[in-house]
């Protein structure tokens, strides 16, 4: 019976010659395995879901600031920018763009 690796074929007298061995390189070399968790290490909850998990549409906090950063640049516009209102403003914004989320999050409430 043949095996079914093939051999190349030499002339007479050489034996075959092997491939070098290349050296290993930085992008090649065999990575540590990986090391088991320590008990210290903080675990996820199982049943735990962070507010973007329940709300894939919710935009996140940065963009939420930004609304509300816009919304209070709007407001001071109206006033013409008179000095002294800026608190007012920026907690009118929040307050302004708060609503709005509760109402896209539950239109029919």
């Amino acid at each position: 019976m043949r095996s079914s690796k093939t051999v190349a074929k030499t002339p007479a007298g050489e034996s075959p010659k092997k491939k070098p061995r290349r050296a290993a390189t930085a992008g090649t070399a065999k990575k540590p395995a990986a090391r088991a968790a320590s008990p210290r290490a903080p675990r996820k909850k199982v049943g735990a879901r962070s507010p973007a998990a329940a709300d894939p549409q919710m935009p996140d906090q940065g963009a939420i600031d930004l609304m509300v950063a816009e919304a209070a640049y709007y407001l001071a516009e109206k006033r013409a920018f008179a000095p002294g209102f800026e608190e007012q403003d920026w907690q009118a914004a929040r307050d302004q763009i708060a609503a709005e989320l509760r109402s896209a999050r539950n239109p029919l409430g």
